[in-house]
């Protein structure tokens, strides 16, 4: 065969009944129709005479860029062949599960992608599959370590079913060496793949870290994206392997108190994020996950400046992949972003952003963000002295609270302290605000305890207006 006759010997191999499925498809696609004039034409030859089929069709669009035309029919083909074929075999079907998987797991949806692995779970087990055993593998991994990260335990169960299926496919190899009478293979050391390479460095970076080696954790994580930067191709791709690496090394630097190294590394890696297309939902974490380690580090050096800056490009990813990220992750930087304005005094945008977690529907997200933005829009009122207002929303304070058990004191303390706020006359502000900051002082241990204080300072706002 002649590699210029490849689609002619592909169009005289079709079944009349796939030549019938392949044209009704063509037909209700538009650019697809356009090519079932050439389909037919092919079709019709005895022998392939390509100069002939040019001559027929000379003028159409298709015949300028023809080795081209030809391999897009060819593609077309092959597509509608593996849609009317999708049932000929179980890993065929298997496969199209598994796509189903990845496509579901990409937009967040683990449920429904669990649910999809498990039918992709038993055909291969009925069918001895051993590869596609490994597949499913691969993807209960992925799923477990999106949503239970931390859960050593299972992950160490399925990276063990793993071993099993590589260990029988092995053995399959073995016996097919000997049936076939094979001379033995010198094992020759294969060169790491980068998923080896990965693996390796997160070893090495562990081991480190909990035996207190920190400085050659660090070194292990530079050495690790410096290998990651020679495959651009893979990263645009996967940007996810480079987050989460990233990440991991800027949990060091910010351990170490090497912040100014640590924001040099986001500012390169923000580069590279703003290049990026629209992402699956677990890597759009990760990146996320990076952004609010600088909010921290600029929320701990007070450079107000530089985290306007940084709220403008935190809020520019998000807008770039609406519709993909997490309700929890769009409350939670929200919030951050009114916390760091009400804390430079600038209340207008504390309000702005506020409001947008308030007209949000959130639902059942994070009820604790969604209790403490209600406190932040307290405080802002007050500051704005807008008490017609704060009494309105006092009110739907208590309503929203209202489900919860039992209220914890600081709350009880902070309702009545509002309640009676929207009402005081501004002489008798200081006084109020002196028997709060008591009041919360004796609090103190458990508002710690409870980590209250890491998202609103109550005791430090009172002890200033005191």
């Amino acid at each position: 065969m002649k590699r210029k006759d490849f689609l002619f010997f592909l169009i005289k191999s079709l079944s009349r009944t796939e030549k019938r499925y392949l044209k009704i498809n063509f037909k209700h696609s538009k650019p697809a129709a356009v090519y079932l004039q050439l389909f037919d034409a092919i079709d019709r030859q005895k022998e392939y005479d390509e100069a002939q089929i040019k001559v027929k069709f000379k003028g159409q669009k298709f015949v300028k860029h023809f080795h081209l035309s030809k391999r897009y029919l060819y593609g077309l083909i092959l597509a509608a062949l593996r849609n009317y074929h999708k049932e000929v075999s179980p890993k065929a079907e298997v496969n199209d599960i598994l796509k189903n998987v990845e496509i579901l797991y990409q937009k967040g949806l683990y449920a429904l992608a669990e649910t999809e692995l498990t039918k992709a779970g038993k055909m291969a087990e009925e069918y001895e599959l051993a590869t596609s055993q490994y597949d499913v593998l691969y993807w209960q991994r992925k799923l477990l370590q999106a949503q239970r990260p931390d859960d050593r335990l299972k992950i160490g169960q399925i990276i063990g079913a793993k071993g099993q299926v590589l260990s029988n496919l092995n053995h399959i190899q073995q016996l097919w060496t000997t049936l076939l009478r094979l001379p033995p293979t010198e094992d020759e050391a294969a060169p790491l793949s980068l998923q080896a390479k990965i693996l390796e460095a997160n070893v090495q970076y562990l081991n480190n870290v909990q035996n207190g080696r920190v400085r050659e954790a660090e070194q292990h994580l530079k050495q690790l994206l410096s290998e990651l930067e020679q495959y651009p191709k893979r990263l645009k791709q996967d940007p996810g392997i480079w987050a989460s690496n990233l990440n991991n090394l800027l949990g060091l630097l910010t351990f170490e108190k090497k912040n100014e190294e640590a924001l040099v590394l986001i500012q390169k890696a923000k580069v590279f994020y703003n290049d990026l297309p629209q992402l699956d939902t677990p890597t759009i974490r990760l990146i996320l996950r990076t952004y609010n380690i600088e909010l921290e580090l600029y929320r701990d050096q007070q450079a107000m400046e530089l985290a306007n800056a940084a709220i403008a490009d935190i809020q520019y990813f998000i807008d770039r992949q609406e519709g993909h990220v997490p309700a929890s992750y769009l409350l939670s930087f929200w919030f951050q972003f009114a916390n760091l304005f009400f804390m430079e005094k600038d209340y207008d945008q504390a309000l702005h952003w506020i409001n947008i977690v308030l007209n949000h529907n959130f639902r059942e997200v994070r009820e604790d963000l969604q209790i403490y933005i209600r406190w932040l829009n307290l405080m802002v009122h007050l500051e704005l002295k807008n008490y017609f207002v704060l009494r309105y929303y006092v009110g739907s304070m208590r309503r929203f609270i209202k489900a919860k058990a039992n209220l914890e004191t600081y709350e009880q303390l902070l309702l009545r302290f509002f309640t009676s706020a929207s009402s005081l006359g501004e002489s008798d502000f200081k006084d109020a605000f002196g028997k709060l900051e008591l009041q919360l002082r004796q609090q103190k241990e458990a508002l710690k305890t409870k980590r209250v204080l890491d998202y609103i300072d109550f005791l430090s706002w009172a002890a200033q207006r005191s």
